[in-house]
């Protein structure tokens, strides 16, 4: 394979990734290990109700005070690359609770530093 035709399909695998992340019915955000967001799909939007410009830089309020230590004990396991699911509460813009179950892996960079997490999250509907 060249240069070239490397470079085409990872444009391809991009844009696919990215159409992916647009797309998901899920809300996805990842977030760096400053905790700020890096991430925001459109599915988070829609789930949490500030826009991606809202947050992108960020440190946004969806966890409720209660749940910080829930919060910290998930962030120390997956800062050892592990992945976590669990079902939990997250805070919207207009501030009503919502029960969500979140999907919570490691990002790492090339050299397997783990550089931030992803949440992927779906609401919990009774």
């Amino acid at each position: 394979m060249t240069a070239e035709e490397a470079g085409t399909i990872s444009s391809r695998t991009d844009a696919t990734a990215r159409a992916v992340i647009e797309c998901a019915a899920d809300a996805i955000v990842a977030f760096g290990a400053d905790r700020r967001v890096m991430l925001w799909n459109p599915a988070a939007e829609r789930m949490f109700g500030w826009a991606a410009a809202e947050v992108v830089g960020l440190e946004p309020q969806i966890i409720p005070e209660e749940l910080n230590a829930e919060h910290n004990a998930v962030l120390e396991r997956v800062r050892g690359g592990g992945q976590i699911s669990f079902a939990t509460r997250r805070i919207r813009k207009d501030r009503t609770v919502i029960d969500v179950r979140i999907d919570t892996s490691a990002l790492t960079d090339g050299a397997g530093e783990v550089t931030g997490w992803v949440n992927v999250c779906r609401e919990i509907v009774a």
